[in-house]
């Protein structure tokens, strides 16, 4: 087994500098995470109209309001450790395709006249707990 090299990122930089695909990936990182933050947050922005719109109490959005959190809190573990375990562009694809097999039922959700739309509530949870960070 080769032994380990330091490197000073200083000394890289003096060295190299900072090139455009720096740039770009500066770029693109912060646009995903303006975008992720926006998926998390959009829902607390659209909870007072779906409040109004579905007559339903406050209270009954909860889940649908932490699930992001969860999704977080036990997605980062559970790919973090697939993507140290067996590589990063695997967690990245089971994260994908997990994601995408518990979306597909949204469209095909029964949703009953009394519960103005709660049906969808367990299956929104279900595909906020993976989400994509």
């Amino acid at each position: 087994m080769a032994a380990a090299t330091d490197v000073q990122v200083s000394h890289f930089l003096d060295e190299y500098g900072v090139g455009s695909f720096h740039i770009k990936l500066i770029i693109w990182s912060t646009v995903i995470a303006f975008i992720d933050g926006y998926d998390i947050g959009a829902i607390a922005f659209a909870a007072p109209s779906l409040i109004k719109e579905w007559h339903i109490a406050p209270k009954d959005l909860g889940v649908v309001l932490s699930a992001s959190n969860f999704g977080v809190l036990f997605g980062s573990q559970i790919f973090g450790w697939i993507g140290d375990r067996y590589g990063r562009k695997t967690a990245l694809i089971l994260a994908n395709l997990l994601f995408g097999v518990l979306t597909l039922p949204l469209p095909i959700r029964p949703i009953s006249p009394n519960c103005h739309g709660c049906a969808s509530w367990p299956v929104s949870a279900s595909v906020e707990l993976f989400p994509m960070w």
